[in-house]
């Protein structure tokens, strides 16, 4: 599979895409181009950078944790949607509902 930076799609499941976030953006990620006969459904999940959160290393420490864990329970959520029984427009609503939870 072709690596490409941080910040390209890559995949979660099958028909949806979560996007590698700029947390790694010096990294390698492999790409995602859609599997199976539905094209990728694509959201954004946006996320506060946690290496700008004030309070020294302690605050940015925290704040990176509270990035992963923000991040972890979204993905349950992702995990626990019938994704074999949703089209792409209830998938990306679905996923729309997890990002404002």
């Amino acid at each position: 599979m072709p690596q490409h930076k941080a910040n390209r799609w890559r995949g979660a499941g099958p028909g949806c895409a979560h996007r590698a976030s700029g947390l790694s953006a010096t990294g390698a990620v492999p790409v995602f181009t859609g599997a199976g006969a539905l094209p990728p459904v694509k959201v954004h999940w946006g996320y506060p950078d946690p290496s700008l959160a004030d309070g020294g290393e302690a605050g940015k420490r925290r704040a990176f944790e509270l990035t992963r864990q923000a991040i972890g329970y979204r993905m349950l959520q992702l995990l626990d949607l019938p994704l074999q029984s949703l089209d792409a427009a209830a998938l990306a609503q679905a996923l729309r509902e997890i990002g404002r939870r």
